[in-house]
């Protein structure tokens, strides 16, 4: 359970202590493969650089993306659209993420974010929407945090 904590600092001028009150972060781990006797594979292990906790992880091996848009009847497809005209809305479906059970974060990321706004949280399931706002192309990748190997990469044309 993540806490509240407290950090002292002393002034160098004054020699005073200032206690001050440190909010509530998130995990932020670095995760680097297992090496040596305990090395299995696809484990992952590291330090939450926040507050010092150990965590271990599978990261996944495989991912899918499927495409559609919410102007259109037609179901997820392994292409991207085609048709993107300026204010249509295109949907990636995060499916088939392996690895840990838990495992959400997949990270999008976007040649051009004036032309193609991301979500603020990509989702493992049907509910990433992408916002076109201008014409043009943009280039397009998609790959799970810890495990960039894994990167799909488009060219999605807009407007």
């Amino acid at each position: 359970m993540l806490k509240k904590g407290r950090k002292v600092y002393n002034c160098i001028t004054c020699c005073k202590k200032f206690d001050i009150e440190i909010g509530i972060q998130s995990h932020d781990y670095t995760f680097k493969q297992i090496k040596g006797s305990e090395k299995r594979e696809g484990i992952c292990k590291n330090l939450c650089k926040n507050y010092n906790k150990k965590v271990q992880i599978t990261p996944p091996t495989k991912f899918n993306l499927w495409w559609t848009t919410l102007d259109e009847n037609k179901g997820f497809s392994f292409g991207v659209p085609e048709n993107n005209p300026i204010d249509s809305t295109i949907v990636c479906w995060v499916e088939g993420v392996n690895g840990d059970e838990d495992y959400n974060e997949i990270i999008f990321e976007v040649s051009d974010p004036s032309l193609l706004l991301l979500p603020e949280k990509v989702q493992n399931d049907a509910n990433n929407h992408l916002k076109v706002l201008g014409a043009g192309r943009v280039e397009f990748v998609a790959y799970p945090k810890y495990n960039p190997n894994l990167t799909d990469s488009y060219t999605i044309k807009l407007g």
